[in-house]
């Protein structure tokens, strides 16, 4: 039978019963849940019960009482079973605490104790009567820390106010928390108390698939800022631009981007990505005492899946999840004069905008996940001289430094778990060249290498509190390219560019882009 009082009265002299068996008849395998509720002095609650008008007994064991919520128990009995004579009235009893605290008059018959722990100090049942719980031949077991709880290691509890004996059992290592936490206490019975200590806590190692997936979406920011910062689209908008600047009145350009990357991203582990970036704007190029000044602003997005790969002792755990971004921003670009030889140019970008990162995984057969919001923003800025060989051929050295942040957030994984995601803090250097050689009056070609170093690229995270082990982007990587630029006339308002890029080391993977202008 299962017995649910939540609320109400029971009076008198009364008492409440899973179930009852009548003469030789037992009374096992019953459940009562408590939540709420108020009862009368002496009033009695039982697992079992067993009647008795002969010579026979049956037996009541297998019962469960469970308290939750905030029924008042202050003058109340609770037995798991009650039967006489040679009848089984406690094999299997088992009393739940879950997240309840409060006042009980007196515990009999029950060989295991489980409890949910409602707080991080003080006493869960205090003990009303006279007479102890007698915890010789019990089991008891810490099964879980009610939500809400910040526990910390040297943090007391009492478990039951007054008591004797000694359980045979005492289960509190490994205490798990939602699918991210363990804890372990040790027992302390000393002074007739049942008492319990944090003696450590920790986030597990499967918890490190949770900040890898957030990690995924600053991958995707950064593919961004490639994009924005790649000299396929900088070049592209100078150069157009410059076909009409060249008789000292401005151009306006319109232009666009986009790209395809697919990489890993060895993070300790290693998380696939695949993603594409798109960008467009309008810029404005004239000419100034220093060379040539290109101004611009643009809308960027950026769409992309992925997947998580990790081993651990526990065995492995795959996440998978859906990232996006929208934002806008401003670029510019100095072309200062050149001389026989080249020209020394500047450039610089700044973004804002805001990404969301779908996020799920398996662990071990528990599904948890979550959805994840957070602003971003970045800038780079970038230095070169373009080295004039010859007409149509001419080497560009470079040097970048391009910087994406994106936002902390605090949320709730659908297991409960509450994490929090320090921002991540990507700083990469990149120092390359390119070497651009003119195929016809209307396409030129060109190849390229560059090394580049993150410096952060780590994300940080907790769960309840603990540390999680920190997935990080940092180290080098070596970027080789190569494309074609495709103007259809000398002068001509519209201009192309395509491109293909690989990456080796920190990153690996491959990724192509499209470049598109037009001027008026």
């Amino acid at each position: 039978n299962t017995v649910i009082i939540s609320g109400g009265s029971v009076r008198g002299f009364s008492s409440v019963s899973g179930g009852v068996g009548f003469d030789a008849g037992g009374a096992s395998g019953n459940k009562v849940y408590i939540s709420g509720g108020v009862f009368s002095p002496d009033a009695q609650i039982f697992g079992g019960l067993s009647h008795n008008s002969g010579a026979a007994w049956g037996d009541t064991i297998n019962n469960q009482i469970t308290l939750f919520g905030n029924p008042a128990l202050a003058d109340v009995t609770l037995y798991g079973g009650i039967s006489g004579g040679s009848a089984d009235a406690f094999t299997g009893n088992t009393l739940n605490v879950s997240a309840f605290s409060g006042q009980v008059k007196k515990l009999g018959n029950f060989e295991n104790y489980n409890f949910l722990l409602p707080f991080a100090s003080g006493t869960v049942l205090e003990i009303t009567g006279a007479d102890p719980v007698d915890l010789a031949n019990t089991n008891i077991a810490i099964t879980g820390i009610a939500d809400g709880v910040n526990l910390n290691p040297g943090d007391t509890l009492i478990l039951i106010s007054k008591t004797s004996g000694t359980p045979d059992s005492f289960d509190a290592a490994n205490v798990q928390r939602g699918v991210s936490a363990l804890y372990d206490f040790t027992a302390d019975s000393a002074g007739n108390t049942m008492q319990i200590r944090l003696s450590s806590a920790r986030a597990t190692a499967d918890a490190k698939v949770f900040p890898e997936g957030h990690l995924a979406s600053s991958a995707l920011l950064i593919n961004g800022s490639d994009l924005l910062a790649a000299e396929g689209v900088a070049d592209a908008v100078r150069r157009a631009a410059g076909v009409i600047s060249a008789d000292g009145k401005p151009a306006t350009v319109v232009f666009s981007a986009a790209a395809f990357d697919h990489s890993r991203y060895n993070t300790g582990s290693h998380v696939d990505s695949n993603g594409k970036s798109l960008l467009a704007g309008i810029a404005k190029s004239k000419e100034t005492g220093g060379g040539l000044l290109t101004l611009g602003g643009f809308l960027e997005g950026g769409w992309g899946n992925y997947s998580s790969h990790n081993s651990f002792a526990s065995g492995g755990v795959r996440g998978d999840g859906d990232a996006s971004y929208y934002g806008l921003g401003v670029l510019a670009r100095q072309e200062f004069k050149s001389n026989a030889n080249g020209h020394l140019y500047a450039e610089g970008t700044l973004r804002l905008g805001r990404v969301k990162n779908d996020f799920a995984a398996d662990f071990g057969g528990t599904n948890s996940g979550y959805v994840s919001r957070a602003i971003y923003y970045g800038a780079h800025f970038g230095l070169g001289y373009v080295k004039n060989n010859k007409e149509g051929d001419a080497l560009d050295l470079y040097t970048k430094f391009l910087y994406t942040h994106q936002g902390s957030d605090d949320l709730r994984a659908s297991t409960g778990d509450l994490l929090n995601f320090s921002a991540v803090k990507s700083l990469r250097w990149r120092n390359g060249l390119r070497h651009t050689r003119a195929t016809n009056a209307e396409a030129a070609f060109y190849y390229g290498a560059a090394f580049e170093y993150e410096f952060g690229g780590k994300q940080k995270a907790t769960a309840y509190g603990l540390p999680i082990d920190a997935p990080s982007l940092k180290g080098g990587t070596v970027m080789g390219e190569v494309g074609v630029k495709w103007q259809k006339a000398k002068g001509s308002k519209f201009s192309a560019d395509f491109k293909l890029t690989g990456y080796a080391g920190k990153r690996e993977g491959v990724g192509g882009g499209v470049n598109l202008n037009w001027v008026f």
